[in-house]
């Protein structure tokens, strides 16, 4: 994507890099909680200006059935976003993230099943 076209390449790859650079030492220099809900309003705002948010309607429906209603569509297609904003700042921050024990800083679904059943033999 260009952004000025009285912009070499290689001037705008280095405002890209720079550009970049600042997010990523932001992101490291915040605490994790406040840059993972960044994330989530980075999804959000990636659904509202509607990038690509058709085909991924569209995958929806080929990957679970046209019998979901097109509200549940647009649901999973949302949450999917949202997902996907705070995912991509977590890889800035992933070594900051690494250091505290696991499900401190994913979500498991359902491994309260799994505990109880290791448990319970």
């Amino acid at each position: 994507m260009k952004i000025s076209k009285r912009l070499s390449r290689d001037a705008q790859f280095r405002i890209e890099q720079a550009a970049f650079k600042a997010v990523y030492h932001t992101c490291r220099a915040l605490p994790s909680k406040f840059i993972l809900n960044q994330g989530l309003k980075l999804g959000s705002l990636a659904w509202k200006l509607g990038l690509r948010t058709e085909t991924t309607k569209k995958n929806i429906e080929l990957a679970l059935g046209s019998d979901l209603a097109e509200s549940e569509i647009e649901r999973i297609a949302k949450e999917a976003y949202l997902h996907y904003g705070q995912e991509l700042v977590r890889v800035m921050i992933l070594d900051h993230e690494a250091r505290r024990p696991l499900e401190g800083w994913i979500d498991i679904e359902g491994l309260d099943v799994v505990q109880n059943r290791q448990s319970s033999g």
